[in-house]
């Protein structure tokens, strides 16, 4: 009998949206969120793994407009 967390106190986290590229240019891609549409732009100085990692704003209650 093994001992489990009990799903009563588990803390389920939101689940986060990522803004997608759907364009890219040399050291820029332009992001969009697949979930509401909002587009962050043309944003150059991101990584490979970090242009795949933006949270969008909108969706996530970063900054609600």
């Amino acid at each position: 009998m093994g001992s489990q967390f009990p799903n009563h106190l588990r803390r389920l986290l939101p689940r986060q949206v990522f803004l997608v590229a759907i364009d890219s240019k040399p050291g820029m891609v332009n992001l969009k969120c697949p979930s509401c549409g909002h587009m962050e732009g043309w944003v150059s100085g991101l990584t490979s793994t970090e242009a795949r990692r933006q949270p969008c704003p909108k969706c996530n209650g970063v900054n609600p407009r």
